[in-house]
């Protein structure tokens, strides 16, 4: 039906063959007498094949036009441009007419891979921020836009990236799978992607799930602290040297970090919570034992009963 099209429109142009390769692409070779022309007209007539198709089959096509060649060999050479053009299809979107001239004119060339974009991803996502990851994905493909690259290379640098998420994996200890439970190869996922639009939300979604699933992991083992902790401050409460100091030595953990996930657990600190041990148990003790007020306070830890009677 696009073939149908292509020659309706091109017949009207008497310098023009319209016919599909072995690949079933459609192909317009256009010859002028008027070289300064002959861009002008390959365009006008590609705007309109995509306006018809897009009118009368409800979908969207890119077309690709090559150089002006002036031999007879080399427009063999122009239809590798016209692919070559089609390729930034992944960086200007779908339905687009696309010149290789323009492109030329247009291209950096060049493309270096920005490590502060990606560190600056990797804080986002350790920190939970899902408006800062987006951003940062944002700046991210934008700069692939303005280096004005082949799909080719923006795929490579994306590549780049996918290796660093997959080492941060490793290093929050998250299982992949939990990932890329729906890919065997995720990396492939990349190439599947056909516009820089399409590979922005991809991306989008992805961070997310890595995000999160770091979150959950970090919850795991906040939980895992806290319970290892309330079990040590337990079975240890007698004991009048136990302090935040022994019990995160115990725990192979900082005490700033455990005090913080301590108290964003049980809401209060790591003083108030061995108090709290310590006084439950001097009410069993009392009530169940005829024990003097100064032996139950050495039996959970107090060698004052001054401040045992205090506390109490």
């Amino acid at each position: 039906a696009v073939f149908n099209i292509c020659e309706e429109i091109a017949k009207g142009n008497d310098e023009s063959i319209v016919f599909q390769n072995r690949n079933d692409r459609t192909v317009i070779i256009l010859s002028s007498e008027d070289m300064e022309d002959i861009d002008d007209k390959a365009v006008r007539i590609a705007e309109e094949i995509k306006q018809a198709v897009k009118s009368f089959m409800k979908f969207t096509v890119t077309v690709g036009i090559g150089a002006v060649c002036q031999e007879l060999e080399d427009i063999s050479i122009s239809y590798e441009k016209s692919l070559s053009a089609l390729d930034y299809r992944f960086l200007l979107g779908k339905n687009q007419v696309i010149s290789v001239t323009d492109l030329e004119r247009n291209a950096t060339g060049s493309m270096v891979y920005k490590r502060d974009l990606e560190k600056k991803l990797i804080s986002d996502i350790k920190t939970g921020s899902d408006s800062e990851m987006g951003h940062s994905i944002d700046k991210i493909i934008a700069y692939l836009e303005e280096s004005y690259v082949s799909m080719n290379k923006c795929h490579g640098y994306i590549h780049q990236l996918m290796v660093a998420l997959v080492n941060l994996l490793g290093e929050m200890g998250v299982d992949e799978e939990q990932i890329f439970d729906e890919s065997p190869n995720p990396f492939m996922e990349i190439y599947s992607q056909k516009t820089l639009e399409e590979m922005k939300r991809w991306l989008n979604k992805l961070c997310k799930g890595i995000c999160d699933a770091i979150a959950a992991k970090r919850n795991d083992f906040c939980e895992t602290i806290v319970m290892k902790a309330k079990e040590y401050i337990y079975e240890n409460h007698n004991d009048e040297k136990l302090s935040l100091n022994s019990l995160c030595k115990h725990l192979l953990i900082s005490t700033s970090y455990f005090s913080l996930i301590f108290k964003n657990n049980t809401g209060g600190t790591f003083i108030e919570y061995l108090s709290k041990v310590r006084i439950e148990k001097a009410m069993e003790l009392l009530k169940n034992t005829s024990l003097k007020t100064y032996e139950v306070a050495d039996r959970i830890g107090y060698n004052d009963p001054h401040y045992f009677s205090m506390a109490f």
